[in-house]
């Protein structure tokens, strides 16, 4: 053994216990740092493996600094961001639309059929009487106008969501943009061998909310390029070429599609992303609830058309002629409750309704009556529900989703909370851990810096007895 390789071991040795040091004083300084990875700094001994069997005390020790990081726990906490990312979108889309609807006891659309009717119930009392005439054709414009906004406000927040959708796309598409150019940085900085620790930790950031985004699968290659694909279809959004982000179409009704670029064709994917994700949960409010509550306002606002004016046509007015339809379009088409009116005939002149049975009979209010009792009438055009019981349970429906979706986002936040938890145990950084390693690095550099100077005192007595 060489004189001085004593010398060549301590040295090791604190740079090694003085890398410890640094790292135990990184990981203290980024202790609160959102996405830190906790560093890990490992020993290994030094020898020649040249020297065989020979005795030897060997030739010191090698230090290396690691990023500590569990690949499964960050595969569970995106899955379930990915989960709480929908249900959240959902919750706050359709938590938007339960005022449009309001309470089953008070809504809008509940005070205005009330109304209706109850002004058929006066018409049927008072069949002659024009001042209960015009009260009829007001409730009825009411109800009308009240449809109307109904339908309005659903598709506004159909428009509202389906923006949503194209700056959510946008979101995506700078997180993919993003996430290549630390590709590129990472590859480029490991090269020489190094991790490039702190590049993985922003890289790892993006990719979290990217999850929370889309339905991501993340694939770590041998070159250390995160390569990111669509869980459902496996197409690539980030390779080693770079990022390939979402496109944007739009359908037959206006709506945005969301396509991924497959050669130089885009593919749909908007069905396969439903649900999934914050995009998936916009995607399934505005195709799927929204669309839901749309089509049965329409299917009221038909039945309701066809079914007074059934009525209404059978019945005659104050002068004896057959009653005209008294709510439009007649018969009633696609779309009917963004349409439906009075007819303005009958709007203008309250001697046009027709309340009476026969002809020539002013005081006669069968026809009344008939409209009065479709209050409580199961119709088979609201398959078998009134029209009073049909609006409260559509109504209730929308109170039902809304505390649906708020409670799976509950139960999703909670899930990735846990797994969020159990991360940071894994990577993360704990100050007691880190005061222990401090005091064992602080006395391990104390004792290489005493083995230098006792091997120092050695040799220098050596050489004495040597002159």
């Amino acid at each position: 053994m060489s004189l001085f390789n004593p010398f060549g071991i301590g040295l090791s040795a604190l740079r090694a216990f003085r890398l410890g040091l640094d790292a135990t004083g990184y990981n203290i300084a980024n202790a609160t740092t959102p996405g830190f990875s906790r560093r890990r700094v490992s020993l290994s001994s030094l020898y020649d493996p040249a020297a065989g069997g020979m005795v030897q005390a060997g030739f010191g020790v090698r230090a290396e600094v690691s990023r500590v990081r569990d690949p499964f726990l960050d595969f569970a906490v995106r899955r379930e961001m990915t989960r709480l990312g929908a249900d959240d979108s959902r919750a706050q889309m359709l938590g938007v639309l339960e005022p449009v609807f309001g309470p089953v006891d008070s809504a809008p659309l509940q005070q205005a059929l009330s109304r209706f009717f109850g002004a058929a119930d006066g018409l049927s009392a008072n069949p002659e009487n024009l001042s209960v005439r015009t009260e009829f054709t007001a409730a009825a414009g009411q109800l009308a106008a009240t449809i109307r906004n109904t339908a309005g406000q659903i598709d506004a927040a159909r428009e509202e969501i389906d923006g949503r959708v194209v700056e959510t796309v946008g979101q995506v598409n700078d997180l993919l943009d993003r996430i290549a150019r630390l590709n590129d940085q990472v590859v480029a900085q490991e090269a020489g061998g190094a991790e490039a620790a702190n590049l993985r930790d922003e890289r790892g950031q993006l990719l979290d909310q990217l999850a929370r985004l889309v339905p991501a699968r993340v694939v770590i290659d041998e070159q250390g390029i995160a390569n990111v694909y669509l869980t459902d279809s496996g197409d690539a959004l980030v390779t080693a070429a770079g990022a390939r982000p979402l496109e944007l179409g739009v359908d037959s009704a206006g709506m945005h599609r969301v396509l991924a670029r497959r050669a130089s064709a885009g593919l749909d994917v908007t069905d396969q992303l439903r649900g999934q994700g914050k995009l998936g949960g916009l995607i399934e409010s505005r195709d799927v609830h929204v669309a839901a509550y749309r089509t049965e306002l329409d299917r009221f606002a038909a039945t309701l058309v066809s079914e007074v004016n059934a009525r209404h046509t059978a019945g005659f007015d104050l002068d004896g002629n057959a009653g005209l339809a008294l709510f439009e379009p007649d018969p009633p088409g696609a779309g009917t409750a963004s349409t439906i009116t009075v007819n303005a005939g009958i709007a203008a002149d309250p001697r046009l309704v027709a309340a009476a049975g026969v002809a020539g009979a002013p005081g006669d209010n069968r026809a009344a009556l008939e409209l009065a009792g479709l209050r409580g009438l199961g119709l088979s055009g609201l398959d078998g529900s009134s029209l009073n019981g049909f609006l409260s349970e559509m109504i209730a429906d929308v109170g039902r989703d809304v505390a649906a979706a708020s409670t799976e986002r509950d139960a999703s936040a909670a899930v990735v909370e846990a797994f969020e938890a159990r991360r940071a145990e894994a990577s993360g950084v704990s100050l007691d851990e880190e005061a222990a390693n401090l005091v064992l690095w602080q006395r391990s550099y104390e004792a290489a810096a005493r083995f230098l100077q006792t091997m120092d005192e050695v040799i220098q007595v050596a050489l004495q007895l040597g002159r």
